[in-house]
């Protein structure tokens, strides 16, 4: 690791776990905290920053999804392999989904070349909807996991709104703009001085519901007026 570097910003878990093995020294500030961190009040040696909560998010945003699909029998969930953070968002999905009782369905992807099976295999398991789980191969591909979506005339609920800027149909989650504000107040806290585990790691204070309109008049959904008014956006 170039010792000239004075700031490393991570932009998820798995970057962040790879910098770690560089370095113990040069401060990281990661916008996406992933599961590294079990304090948060206190975080580890030289890294700090925004934490995502995806356990809490995942549960809701399949409440969402039965709200506006009520009685859904089966919901598939899409993941890029597993890892601790997968876990815990499982458990809690399992815990509203057993509760609503809808039966849940597992898809990993490894690489951008399986979706289409994923999808292939939503088929056959007859899933009602789809939610897309927070992680980076999987933002990276979200053209073409919404182009699959609206070809299976699957309804699929994705983690933020740069999903659904593009055209899936609605999103549940952190501001993805402010958490990158954020880094920017732990850059200038470190450069002043402060080290990264005397900055507490940051809970996300915005959460917003975003619908994509059009898409839903695509997939002929009735979003009830309830939800159109909880949304903070809703793309025409």
């Amino acid at each position: 690791m170039d010792a000239t570097v004075d700031i490393i910003i991570s932009t998820s878990p798995r970057a962040t776990f790879a910098v770690r093995q560089l370095t113990k020294s040069i401060p990281i500030i990661e916008t996406f905290v992933g599961p590294l961190h079990v304090n948060l009040a206190h975080p580890d040696r030289n890294v700090t920053g925004v934490s995502s909560m995806p356990r809490e998010l995942s549960g809701k945003r399949l409440e969402v999804l039965n709200e506006i699909i009520p009685g859904i029998p089966r919901v598939a969930v899409l993941a890029n392999g597993v890892s601790a953070a997968q876990e815990t968002m499982i458990e809690e999905v399992d815990a509203v989904a057993r509760s609503l009782s809808v039966q849940i369905q597992i898809l990993n992807v490894k690489k951008a070349e399986e979706i289409k099976n994923a999808f292939t295999a939503m088929a056959r398991g007859r899933v009602g909807a789809l939610i897309v789980s927070t992680q980076a191969m999987l933002v990276q591909n979200r053209t073409t996991i919404i182009e699959l979506a609206a070809k299976n005339r699957v309804p699929a609920m994705y983690p933020d709104s740069r999903f659904t800027d593009v055209g899936g149909l609605m999103s549940y989650g952190p501001n993805s703009v402010e958490r990158y504000y954020r880094a920017a107040y732990f850059v200038d806290k470190v450069l002043e001085g402060s080290k990264p585990s005397d900055l507490p790691i940051e809970r996300p204070t915005k959460f917003e519901l975003v619908i994509n309109e059009k898409t839903a008049n695509e997939l002929h959904l009735n979003i009830p007026p309830d939800v159109l008014m909880w949304a903070v956006r809703v793309i025409k």
